[in-house]
């Protein structure tokens, strides 16, 4: 009877160490999915903002007409300000001319 127990003892401790090894090993694979998913979005916004940084001219647009078209929106801008970007990184607004 006594070496029942302890088998059945044995076997208990065996069935809970297997559990906290799979919720371990399963907490290790979703911390690396995440840090993979991190990795990947870090590259995505330093391309993002390497792209900003290399930009030339930057400008803002008023809007001077809007309307519907064969259900298709068409939108008139017309540029105010263009800030050009020199290699050094100065900005220098200019005023768009008339047209």
């Amino acid at each position: 009877m006594k070496r029942r127990i302890q088998i059945a003892a044995a076997a208990v401790t065996g069935v809970i160490s297997l559990i906290v090894a799979g919720l371990f090993a399963f907490g290790v694979f979703q911390t690396s999915v995440t840090i993979r998913e991190l990795l990947f979005e870090n590259k995505r916004l330093k391309t993002a903002i390497s792209n900003l940084t290399t930009a030339e001219q930057i400008g803002y647009a008023k809007v001077i007409r809007s309307e519907q078209k064969e259900g298709r929106t068409l939108t008139t801008l017309k540029f105010i300000y263009v800030f050009k970007i020199s290699a050094t990184g100065q900005v220098y607004p200019e005023v768009v001319p008339e047209l």
